[in-house]
């Protein structure tokens, strides 16, 4: 006799939930704008990639504090890594095989009224 448990991990609404959401979406979009500008095979060797990270400014913030901010460092969350992760593992079979090749580069963080993120990529040789 096959008893079964259910057990809900997550409940709706749960912040886990909404955040592995988050990030999935924030993966697609990274991974849809690079299909776009990159049509060659993936690379194969060790690479260097930079990142820079424009985060939006709070709406909350004053007209001042925005303008006296845009374009400063943003110190706050999300944690670069996180953020890094996310572009890395979106990037996997589209620029590179596998992020395991990422082996050099440099990542900042930066409040922007224009929030994105720009990436640049070069194929070290091995």
């Amino acid at each position: 006799m096959v008893k079964r448990i259910k057990y809900k991990l997550y409940q709706p609404g749960d912040k886990k939930i909404e955040t592995v959401k988050r990030y999935l979406s924030y993966k697609e979009q990274i991974a849809w704008a690079a299909r776009q500008q990159y049509k060659g095979a993936p690379m194969t060797g060790p690479i260097e990639v930079n990142l820079t990270f424009y985060m939006p400014i709070p709406g909350s913030w004053s007209i001042k504090k925005k303008l006296l901010m845009d374009g400063k460092l943003h110190a706050t969350k999300p944690d670069r890594d996180n953020l890094e992760k996310g572009v890395c593992d979106a990037l996997n079979k589209i620029i590179w095989k596998d992020d395991g090749q990422v082996c050099d580069g440099r990542t900042v963080k930066y409040y922007s009224s224009n929030p994105r993120v720009e990436i640049e990529i070069k194929e070290l040789s091995a």
